[in-house]
C-alpha cells in the first residue's frame, strides 16, 4: 500500500507541478481576453480626438519699435515726476520764507510784553538810600541779586521754549 501511495503521490505531485507550470499562461491568456473586450468596447464608441491637420504655430513678433516706445515713455513719466516734485520744493521754501510761524510769532510778543512790565516796576521803584547797618547793605544786595536771578531765569526759560516750539512747528508740517 505504500507503494501505491507513492505512485499517486508522485502523479499527483507531477499534475501539481504541471498546473504550477501553467498558470502564467492561464493568467496572460485571461488578461488579453479582458483586453479584447475592452478594445472592443472602445472602437464601437466614437473617437473622442478627431485627427486634425497639420497647421503650423506662428511665430510670436513684437511690434515694431516697441522698446523704443517703452523707453521713450518711462523717460517721460520720469521727468515729468522730478518737475513736479522740483516745483513742491520751491513752492515749499517760498511759502516758509514769506509767512512766518505764528506760535513763534505770539512767544516773542509775549517775552516784549514781559520785558515791557518789568522795565515799568523797575523804574516806579527807587532803591532805598537810607541804608546805615551793613545789614540792610546786604539785604539790597541779595534782592538784586534775587531779581537779576529771576530775569536771567525767565529768558533761559523764554529761549529755550522758543526754541522747543521752533522744532515742534517745523517737525508737524
Amino acid at each position: 500500500m505504500s507503494e501505491k501511495k507513492r505512485k499517486t503521490n508522485s502523479k499527483n505531485n507531477k499534475e501539481l507541478n504541471k498546473a504550477i507550470d501553467e498558470i502564467p499562461g492561464l493568467i496572460l491568456e485571461e488578461m488579453g481576453r479582458k483586453y479584447e473586450q475592452e478594445h472592443r468596447e472602445e472602437t464601437h464608441k466614437e473617437p473622442i480626438l478627431k485627427k486634425s491637420q497639420k497647421t503650423n504655430a506662428q511665430i510670436y513678433q513684437p511690434p515694431h519699435r516697441s522698446k523704443t516706445w517703452l523707453w521713450v515713455g518711462v523717460t517721460l513719466f520720469t521727468v515729468c515726476i522730478i518737475v513736479l516734485w522740483g516745483l513742491n520744493i520751491s513752492t515749499m521754501f517760498y511759502e516758509n520764507g514769506t509767512k512766518g510761524d505764528p506760535i513763534l510769532d505770539q512767544l516773542k510778543q509775549s517775552q516784549q510784553d514781559f520785558g515791557t512790565i518789568m522795565r515799568t516796576f523797575g523804574e516806579d521803584e527807587t532803591p532805598i538810600q537810607t541804608a546805615t547797618t551793613t545789614q540792610e547793605v546786604v539785604g539790597e544786595k541779595e534782592e538784586n541779586n534775587l531779581e537779576t536771578k529771576l530775569k536771567n531765569a525767565m529768558n533761559s526759560l523764554f529761549t529755550t521754549s522758543s526754541v522747543t516750539n521752533t522744532r515742534i512747528s517745523t517737525s508737524t508740517e
